[in-house]
């Protein structure tokens, strides 16, 4: 990956660290975790917690990155439609033009 293709490896790592970061924190801070259902219960341990705020902290980068930067796909599809919506004023016009003109020639 290289910087020039929009791919930041370097940020995305800082990311995913900080969201193993907060996700540790988290774990620490609250304690002991577990789910419990009809199976039971079972602990989980800082390390699953951990993963998922990397996973978290990668998510909010891709989230980040679309807001910043409208993508090429997103600026053509914009253009086609405001080209379609002139041309569907042009032939409106041109109706009307039709349409007073075989008012005219009525008289």
């Amino acid at each position: 990956m290289s910087e020039t293709d929009g791919n930041k490896p370097i940020e995305a790592a800082a990311y995913a660290a900080g969201g193993a970061v907060v996700g540790g924190v988290a774990s620490s801070m609250i304690g002991g975790m577990g789910l419990a259902g009809g199976f039971g219960a079972i602990a989980i341990g800082a390390a699953p917690v951990v993963a998922a705020g990397a996973v978290t902290g990668l998510a909010l980068k891709t989230v980040l990155d679309s807001w910043k930067s409208p993508s090429p796909g997103k600026q053509d599809v914009t253009q086609a439609i405001s080209d379609r919506l002139k041309a569907n004023l042009e032939e409106v016009r041109h109706q009307e033009l039709i349409k007073a003109q075989a008012e005219r020639d009525a008289f």
